[in-house]
């Protein structure tokens, strides 16, 4: 006699999970796009409900939001969802992500050596 595999229940709501989520544009499809949703692999349709994470991968709303309460990363890159929008609010806010100016940009050393006087006459001194 053959046993019915237990149901999986739906993972629960992780404030964590949700909060990051929400970070995360969900919008309505106008039309059907090229590849499938990679969770649930049917085809993503106009009218769909989707979401895009900060790597630009796209999904549909109700796969990805159970896929990242269960492990809060990207199914196809595998990069954390938390990393990559703290990469996402540094590069937006010019900063290290805390709103922190950024850094003058010292001089390199190529271009300290270059205009330093003595150097100049060096080389020149060499080629003669």
């Amino acid at each position: 006699m053959m046993r019915a595999a237990p149901e999986v229940a739906a993972p629960q709501s992780d404030p964590a999970s949700m909060a990051l989520l929400n970070r995360c544009p969900s919008f309505l499809l106008g039309a059907r796009e090229p590849e499938p949703c990679v969770v649930c692999r049917e085809p993503m349709l106009p009218q769909e409900r989707c979401r895009r994470l900060p790597c630009l991968h796209l999904f549909h709303e109700e796969c990805i939001d159970r896929w990242v309460r269960v492990k809060p990363t990207c199914p196809l890159d595998n990069m954390r969802l938390e990393d990559m929008l703290a990469a996402q609010t540094s590069v937006t806010s010019g900063g290290d992500g805390r709103g922190a100016e950024p850094r003058a940009r010292s001089r390199s050393r190529r271009s300290h050596r270059a205009r330093s006087p003595s150097r100049r006459g060096a080389r020149r001194g060499r080629g003669a």
